[in-house]
């Protein structure tokens, strides 16, 4: 058993990793620091300092250090303090890819899908070669194909933690997805999205990779062959409680896609 796998397990899931409050972080290091302070003020410095680091341990692992903070915060944060701490979760899969260019209006002018009744439907030929190819690529396939990123210097490493499975490069978090099913759904799209670009724009793999992770909402399939059951569940943050629209295997399991409060 690998050091990262027992610090993984340590960990409180709910509220740390992906799931981490950033905002909650910085201030709960805040109360550590003025914490310290007092306990170099009125002891000494090596007091404060082994408290101060047993602090960060405890925000590190259970994700917030005073006990009963995400109840407190839910209930009693007046309305504009509690707008501060409210945080959302976009797709993580694009995190490190950001594009600058309209998704939707390139989706929507070359076919890949339709605005009807201001909601977009994935273009049949897309979901059925998108369908074919998720059910026959391999995870070591979808590997590569991140890999083949310009900007990827390394080999990378994939693993699950705190719920999610992620890509890491150098060291540093590179992209998180809902599970390794999820993964090899995006990478499957990148294979059939040049096929049907119709507009004589060349887009980079990054832009590529935005374009698929914009449609993932509409996974058809999973890698195992199974159907997609989308379905509501409410998620509870160490802030608060949010409504999430989930994707999930009706065979496997698997979660393919993710979206905080859906439309």
């Amino acid at each position: 058993m690998s050091i990262q796998t027992i610090v993984d397990r340590l960990k409180n899931p709910k509220y740390t990793g992906t799931n981490r409050c950033l905002k909650c972080t910085y201030v709960n290091v805040a109360i550590a620091s003025v914490g310290g302070g007092i306990i170099a003020f009125y002891g000494t410095l090596l007091h404060a300092g082994l408290a101060f680091v047993v602090a960060l341990c405890v925000i590190y692992f259970w994700g917030y250090l005073i006990p009963g903070t995400p109840r407190i915060t839910k209930q009693y944060f007046p309305a504009s303090l509690y707008s501060v701490f409210h945080h959302t979760r976009g797709n993580e899969s694009q995190q490190g890819f950001e594009g600058v260019f309209d998704v939707e209006q390139v989706i929507v002018q070359n076919n890949i899908a339709s605005l009807e009744e201001e909601d977009l439907q994935l273009d049949p030929a897309f979901r059925n070669d998108w369908s074919n190819k998720i059910t026959s690529m391999s995870f070591e396939d979808a590997a590569y194909g991140l890999e083949s990123f310009p900007n990827i210097k390394t080999e990378l490493t994939f693993r699950n933690t705190g719920g999610k499975f992620c890509a890491r490069h150098l060291g540093e978090q590179l992209a998180v997805w809902e599970s390794k099913e999820a993964c090899i759904a995006h990478f499957a799209g990148m294979e059939v999205l040049p096929s049907h670009l119709q507009t004589e724009d060349q887009y980079t793999l990054e832009e590529q990779y935005q374009l698929v992770g914009s449609l993932r909402l509409f996974t058809p399939i999973c890698p195992c062959g199974g159907g997609i059951t989308e379905k509501i569940e409410t998620i509870e943050s160490c802030c608060d409680i949010r409504e999430t629209l989930v994707l999930n295997c009706s065979d496997c399991g698997a979660q393919l896609f993710e979206m905080q409060d859906p439309p």
